[in-house]
């Protein structure tokens, strides 16, 4: 992932969201600085008390995303929100309001008001964060932690989510290629995977071992999900066991190189970019098939899939 991949997914994500998805995506990048950040929710007439974002004795978070700035309503918001927060008996160093400006640059006489802020309360630092500083502090955290970055930009709701099976379907068609498949119906009886016959030659099992703490949280669900699933499909796929033959060749082509993390996520890549352009259902579905076969040890060893 290049700080190009990066600075794409990361304007993409920013042109969608509005008021409360962009709040929670920018609380997921603050927790990537401050792991014990608190997400404040909203109580009756009281509101938030100028808070969406609470590190106490250090930081209080403000976010907003109109669909369009306009500096008189955006500065009356500044000024509002920071004196509630002052006033909430909240304990901070620093309050930062974020506007998602979505790359199109902040009126200066927003600027300015946030000069003057800084002036009268001088015991406070208050911060302007727009896009584009709300970009560099991706771009920073990802030169010492990729993992969150990569967790972040593409799989930013909760796996546990998940139930397309279209996409799955799909899935299976990235990764067989050309490998002819029976087209699915969803009114066909349920077939349950775990009784089908796969490689069970111990020797012929890649050993993977992932450390990051990050990755075993995505990895792992996504391997819950898969039993969840594939499972209890309504469909039989023909040459099934042809996938995980296809995922277990490419991984060991990227295991050479790289470590266990970076070479699952290069063989996701290889399927997504050489196949199609697909979306983050069909990002999703091909990481759960892929966890599907590592799981039932016909690529790797389980044993070894435990961060240890």
């Amino acid at each position: 992932m290049t700080n190009l991949d990066i600075e794409n997914r990361f304007k993409l994500a920013v042109h969608y969201k509005k008021t409360t998805e962009f709040e929670k995506f920018v609380i997921e990048i603050y927790r990537m600085r401050y792991p014990y950040i608190q997400d404040i929710k909203p109580q009756g007439q009281k509101g938030d008390g100028g808070n969406d974002g609470y590190v106490p004795g250090e930081l209080v978070l403000q976010c907003y995303a109109p669909e369009n700035i306009n500096a008189k309503t955006t500065i009356a918001k500044i000024q509002t929100n920071f004196e509630r927060a002052k006033n909430s008996n909240w304990n901070f160093k620093e309050w930062h309001f974020v506007v998602n400006d979505d790359f199109k640059g902040i009126f200066p006489e927003i600027s300015q008001t946030i000069d003057k802020l800084n002036v009268q309360n001088q015991q406070i630092e208050i911060k302007l964060i727009d896009t584009k500083m709300l970009l560099n502090q991706v771009l920073n955290i990802s030169k010492t932690d990729k993992h969150k970055v990569y967790n972040l930009l593409y799989y930013e709701y909760d796996v546990v989510n998940f139930n397309n099976l279209d996409a799955l379907f799909k899935a299976v068609d990235f990764i067989v290629q050309n490998t002819k498949l029976r087209k699915f119906d969803a009114n066909d009886a349920y077939m349950n995977f775990a009784l089908e016959k796969f490689n069970t030659n111990v020797q012929e099992k890649i050993k993977i071992n992932i450390k990051n703490a990050d990755f075993i949280k995505l990895f792992g669900t996504c391997i819950g999900k898969s039993h969840e699933i594939i499972e209890e499909y309504k469909n039989k796929i023909d040459n099934f066991e042809e996938t995980g033959r296809i995922i277990k060749e490419k991984f060991m082509f990227f295991r050479e190189k790289y470590d266990a993390e970076e070479s699952l996520k290069k063989t996701i890549e290889y399927f997504c970019n050489n196949n199609c352009k697909i979306d983050q259902n069909s990002r999703l579905a091909l990481w759960i098939v892929i966890a599907y076969f590592f799981d039932i040890c016909d690529i790797g060893d389980k044993y070894e899939c435990n961060g240890k």
